[in-house]
């Protein structure tokens, strides 16, 4: 990646890779005023680099991408208030609790004879942390649970963009989901059904990621399924019928 130029007016990036045709991405002033970011407090604090990464997500989805997973940087999921900006801790917060006094009246208590003494509860050991876990998995694991819904909604956006790109009725392709390619893959939930209609937003994440993934092949399989068969046949004009001269 090359940067062109970077202002707080804008940014322009070059993306190249060998055998594969550069892309040039570009994002400026007047394209955060459509999108109306620049009165987001980012934007107005550091507006050359929101520029900058609003320009490397938008060029790594057009020039592949596999690079960025499909999600959204963290400041543009703070654009779009999908999670809270993380303040540091004040001062207040980061001092000790204040010993409390000690009574001047100690009050002391004995076990009489008719009551039993309770048993000690057991100890629980705690379990040692799996050595398999790295601690960078276990935040990443953490920060997605916490936002699965926002990344879920980023995921079903761009399913439905390839949809749209390629002309394939996004309803349709639903009721293939849900009646055709789901019951035979009984593990996965691509779909759910919502007001008696299939909805992405129902299926799971990880099934969803799945689908993205693999959208030429669904596609490819969802036009040779008996549901598109049918759909097209009652979309064909019917034969003008010839008339006999005589």
């Amino acid at each position: 990646m090359e940067v062109l130029s970077k202002t707080n007016k804008g940014c322009r990036l070059k993306f190249s890779r060998k055998g594969q045709r550069d892309h040039i991405e570009e994002f400026n002033e007047e394209q955060a005023r459509r999108a109306g970011l620049l009165s987001k407090d980012n934007w107005m604090k550091h507006p050359t680099n929101m520029y900058l990464w609003r320009c490397v997500k938008n060029g790594l989805q057009v020039f592949d991408a596999r690079l960025s997973l499909g999600l959204n940087t963290v400041e543009e999921m703070q654009d779009e208030g999908l999670v809270d900006i993380i303040q540091p801790p004040s001062k207040e917060e980061e001092k000790p609790p204040e010993p409390e006094e000690e009574k001047k009246d100690q009050v002391t208590f004995t076990k009489s004879k008719e009551q039993p003494a309770a048993e000690a509860e057991p100890v629980q050991e705690e379990k040692p942390p799996d050595p398999s876990v790295t601690p960078q998995e276990t935040e990443a694991s953490r920060i997605i649970k916490e936002n699965e819904g926002a990344i879920k909604k980023l995921v079903v956006e761009d399913i439905k963009e390839y949809l749209k790109a390629g002309g394939v009725d996004a309803k349709l392709f639903k009721k293939w989901l849900g009646e055709e390619l789901q019951p035979s893959k009984p593990d996965r939930e691509f779909v759910g059904l919502k007001f008696n209609n299939w909805s992405f937003t129902e299926g799971k994440l990880d099934d969803l990621k799945l689908i993205k993934e693999n959208m030429e092949w669904a596609v490819e399989k969802f036009l040779e399924s008996e549901i598109f068969k049918a759909e097209a046949q009652k979309e064909e004009p019917e034969e003008e019928k010839k008339v006999d001269p005589l």
